[in-house]
């Protein structure tokens, strides 16, 4: 309730600071009633869990841009309003009536739509396949008769498939024939509004009828800057994952996840950012209890992972299972699925992968519009400056004052005789042309 009340409060504030903006006839109040709409925006993204864009919004926007809008606009004297534009009567009713006229459309939209009657709808399970059983062929996977992957070999994955959620039989056939190899039902739920889980089928075991299991995987954000680990079992021993430290030092040794029985998976684990040594090893009583390998050697390593790199947000799943060599013998090897988390919603992960996927388009249409509207205010300013220049040249001369007597019967007042001078005849006489006039001596 409480972020409901500050939501509407910051609304109001942002659009009367916003309808401000644009009725301000002094350009600096203007710009301080637009510093005020960008920090109503910083708390809204502060709302929606988004600091770093709320810290952005201020540093940039509020600060940095607004501070050069107040120098240009000090600098021009924008501030001054020394000359009163002229006013049209028409244009307060135009304008409001065209807002209510947008008012009552929005109005009439929103009740047509019916929008708080609405349940969200969530997304569709996301569903994928990991052939993991060394004896069995290359399979086809069916999802109640319908093929949703193809030849899917050992070691290889599916991609992910999106179902409606229901029950359905899982069927695996070898590839390119009507040949079924194994099967098993399995219910799958909606995934949540922002697909945030998943489930991988696993095709496991020996022999050339596999065994299905389903593994629940998470892809929400790992908050310890790290990824989220799952295992499954796949092989026909209880096995470990341990961190070794260097050469399997006894002090540095620690267990990252605990016994995994076969066919199962275990507990979600977090491994930080960075290099990791991984190993898995198999559980015969306690072989490792608080760090203490005494137990344990090195030829009790079933598989290894060496200089193994975990980057921050990721979700795997790592699968162990056998493989078959050339000599008909096995070994253990781990198959690691690694998959982006999903950003939370109102982060810059999140606003990005939005805008640059769903919304580029329209952010791009956006953009050239200002774009267009920016040239054009620019078009509109000088035209407007040029049209002030010409009428106040075109003003000057008539607001020039008149002298009340004539020039000539000033001149003649202060020299106290007639000018122009006039002949006996009363004829004005002719000014003397400078080539007529003798040339003076020059010298004393």
């Amino acid at each position: 309730m409480s972020e409901l009340i500050l939501f509407v409060a910051i609304g109001v504030i942002a659009v009367t600071a916003a309808v401000m903006m644009l009725l301000s006839e002094n350009t600096v109040y203007s710009a301080l009633f637009l510093t005020l709409n960008f920090l109503c925006v910083a708390l809204l993204f502060l709302l929606l869990n988004a600091p770093f864009l709320a810290l952005v919004q201020v540093a940039v926007y509020a600060g940095a841009i607004m501070v050069l809008f107040l120098f240009v606009i000090m600098l021009l004297g924008a501030e001054k309003t020394t000359e009163e534009l002229k006013r049209f009567r028409w244009f307060n009713i135009t304008t409001l009536v065209l807002a209510v006229i947008l008012l009552l459309a929005f109005g009439l939209a929103i009740g047509a739509g019916q929008i708080d009657l609405q349940e969200p709808v969530g997304a569709q399970p996301l569903v994928r396949v990991i052939h993991a059983a060394p004896d069995a062929d290359a399979v086809d996977v069916r999802a109640n008769d319908v093929l949703v992957a193809q030849d899917v070999a050992f070691g290889e994955t599916s991609e992910y498939v999106s179902l409606p959620p229901g029950t359905y039989n899982i069927a695996l056939f070898v590839a390119g024939t009507d040949q079924a190899i194994a099967a098993a039902p399995f219910t799958f739920d909606a995934s949540g509004p922002q697909r945030a889980t998943a489930e991988t089928i696993v095709a496991y075991g020996e022999g050339a009828a596999p065994v299905l299991a389903s593994v629940f995987e998470d892809f929400r954000t790992v908050e310890d800057q790290g990824s989220r680990l799952r295992v499954f079992n796949a092989t026909t021993q209880a096995v470990q994952l341990i961190d070794p430290g260097v050469e399997f030092n006894q002090r540095d040794a620690q267990i990252v996840v605990d016994t995994v029985e076969p066919g199962t998976e275990s507990d979600p684990v977090i491994l930080l950012e960075g290099i990791n040594e991984l190993a898995f090893i198999p559980t015969v009583g306690e072989r490792v209890v608080d760090g203490d390998v005494s137990n344990l050697d090195t030829a009790d390593t079933l598989f290894r992972l060496r200089d193994y790199e975990v980057e921050r947000d990721t979700a795997q799943l790592m699968v162990l299972t056998d493989e078959r060599q050339f000599d008909e013998t096995s070994r253990v090897i781990a198959l690691p699925l690694v998959e982006d988390t999903l950003a939370p919603f109102g982060s810059p992960k999140s606003i990005g992968q939005l805008m640059l996927t769903k919304y580029l388009l329209p952010f791009e249409m956006v953009s050239l519009l200002l774009l267009v509207a920016m040239v054009g205010a620019v078009v509109l300013t000088q035209r407007y400056h040029d049209l002030s220049k010409a009428q106040r040249r075109v003003k000057g001369p008539a607001n020039r004052r008149r002298v009340a007597r004539p020039l000539t019967s000033v001149v003649a007042s202060q020299l106290g005789t007639q000018f122009p001078p006039t002949t006996t005849n009363g004829d004005t006489a002719p000014e003397s042309s400078p080539e007529l006039q003798p040339e003076r001596p020059s010298g004393d």
